[in-house]
């Protein structure tokens, strides 16, 4: 999230160091680039989230399983994606290639949300736990969260 505040410090210390023409021009293409951050930063979206919970194994129970998630998700304000839901309908997860593809499109994603939310109930798989790492790596908050009561075994 940019911080209004610091964006008007940075603004204002950019002001005063226009010593050069060229570097002018390149603080006026930073600053431009700043605000359209901030404009695209409407404070009132819910916080965008990585879903993550099993896939392979038992794929039907895990998918009920991801949408429960999705849903439990959504009620509490976030704007969740949950790539191991929407890459499989194209993608054969059980193809190694296919696969890997998925996981760098998630990944991509991962890295532009404001957190990662991880559902246990039943396990962490190797997909969770690459998105675990890769969260970690990165100084996302990670969240971890149980629905209760549910098994898919």
């Amino acid at each position: 999230m940019i911080d209004a505040q610091r964006l008007a410090d940075i603004r204002e210390r950019l002001a005063g160091r226009r010593d050069d023409d060229e570097i002018g021009k390149i603080l006026d293409d930073a600053l431009d680039m700043l605000e359209e951050l901030e404009r695209l930063n409407d404070p009132h979206d819910p916080p965008t989230v990585m879903l993550e919970s099993p896939y392979a194994g038992d794929v039907d129970a895990n998918e009920d399983y991801a949408r429960r998630c999705l849903l439990d998700s959504l009620r509490r304000g976030e704007a969740p994606l949950a790539g191991h839901l929407l890459y499989t309908q194209v993608l054969k997860d059980t193809n190694p290639t296919e696969r890997e593809l998925g996981l760098r499109a998630d990944m991509a994603w991962l890295r532009r949300s404001r957190g990662i939310v991880l559902y246990t109930d039943n396990n962490v798989s190797s997909g969770m736990a690459l998105a675990i790492k890769l969260a970690k790596s990165i100084g996302l908050p990670i969240t971890k969260r149980k629905l209760g009561g549910y098994d898919a075994n």
